[in-house]
C-alpha cells in the first residue's frame, strides 16, 4: 500500500501491510498480522515528521481513520477532547471558536494531537505536555491493554514524551477560558511568525534535526554556508536551514544524501553530532 500520499514529504515507497483502523478491534488486527508475520507495527499519524524509504517499509503501518471515533471531539467545561486522528489545526480552530487558551502557540504545526502529544510539540511559546490532562492508550508492552494516563504519569520533554510502546487513542487538553476574539488574535500572531520563519508550501517534514545543547540546528547549518545546498531533488530551504524540501523530483534517498551531508559537516567543521527529530522508516 503507498505510503508517500500520507505522509509530508510525499516520497518514498510501499507499506507491505497499511491498516486503517475505526475502531479497538481494527487496532486488534493489525497487531495480530504484525505478530503472525513477525513484522514490526508502526503508527502512522499526520505523516508529518516522517521520511518513508524508496523501498518502502517491511512493517505493518497502522493508521487511525478520521472518519470515525478517533476523528470525534468534545468540550466539557475548560477541557478539550479530542480522538487521536483529530488535525492539530482543528483542534486550535475549535478551541478559538470556545474561547479556549492555550493552544495558539500550535497554530501552523501539522500533523494529528496523537503526534503532538508524542512529540511534545510546540516552540518558543510553549509545548503541548503541559496541556494534557489525560491520555487514553492502548499499551502494547502491557499486552494491548486500553489504559488511560493521568498527566502525573506520563513524562514530556524536548520533542519526547514517556509513550513509548503506547497507540495513543484520545487525548484530554485542559485549557483556560479566555476571551474568543483574543484566543484568535493569538492563534494567528503565531501563524504569521511561523510562516515568515519557515517554507510554507513546500513539501517538508518540518525541523529535520534537534536542536543541540550549544546552538540551533538552524543557526549551526545556516552557519556552515548550506542553505540552498542541493542533492537530486531535495534542497535545504533558504528561508529555514533545518528544513529540507522536496521538489517532484526527489526520492527518499535525496533526502538521505543531504542528511549525511549535513551531519557530516556538522561534525568536522562544528564539532555537533545532529540527531534527527524527523523518523526515518525503512
Amino acid at each position: 500500500m503507498p505510503l508517500a500520499p500520507l505522509t509530508s514529504f510525499r516520497i518514498g515507497g510501499p507499506a507491505r501491510y497499511l491498516v486503517t483502523a475505526r475502531g479497538v478491534d481494527e487496532i486488534d488486527r493489525a497487531i495480530r498480522i504484525a505478530e503472525a508475520e513477525r513484522r514490526p507495527l508502526k503508527v502512522l499519524g499526520g505523516g508529518s515528521n516522517i521520511l518513508v524509504a524508496d523501498e518502502g517499509v517491511e512493517a505493518v503501518v497502522l493508521r487511525l481513520d478520521p472518519a470515525g471515533a478517533f476523528g470525534e471531539t468534545g468540550i466539557d467545561g475548560n477541557v478539550l477532547r479530542a480522538g487521536g486522528a483529530v488535525k492539530t489545526g482543528e483542534l486550535i480552530a475549535l478551541a478559538e471558536r470556545q474561547g479556549l487558551s492555550g493552544l495558539e502557540p500550535l497554530a501552523g504545526i501539522p500533523g494529528t494531537i496523537a503526534g503532538a502529544v508524542r512529540m511534545n510539540a510546540g516552540g518558543r511559546g510553549g509545548t503541548v505536555g503541559p496541556l494534557v490532562r489525560c491520555v487514553r492508550v492502548l499499551d502494547l508492552e502491557a499486552g494491548g491493554g486500553l489504559v488511560e494516563l493521568a498527566h502525573g504519569e506520563m513524562e514530556f520533554s524536548y520533542r519526547t514524551s514517556s509513550f513509548t510502546g503506547m497507540i495513543i487513542l484520545g487525548v484530554e487538553l485542559e485549557l483556560e477560558n479566555a476571551d474568543p476574539k483574543k484566543v484568535g488574535e493569538a492563534t494567528r500572531e503565531w501563524l504569521r511568525r511561523r510562516r515568515a520563519t519557515q517554507p510554507g508550501g513546500r513539501r517538508s517534514a518540518g525541523c529535520v534535526f534537534r536542536n543541540p545543547s550549544e546552538i540551533a540546528a538552524g543557526e549551526l547549518i545556516d552557519g556552515l554556508g548550506l542553505k540552498g545546498t542541493t542533492v537530486g531533488g531535495a534542497s535545504i530551504s533558504e528561508v529555514h536551514a533545518n528544513y529540507i524540501v522536496a521538489s517532484g523530483s526527489a526520492s527518499a534517498s535525496d533526502v538521505r544524501g543531504l542528511i549525511e551531508l549535513v551531519r557530516e559537516r556538522a561534525l568536522r567543521e562544528g564539532g555537533v553530532a545532529l540527531e534527527l527529530e524527523i523518523e526515518i522508516w525503512e
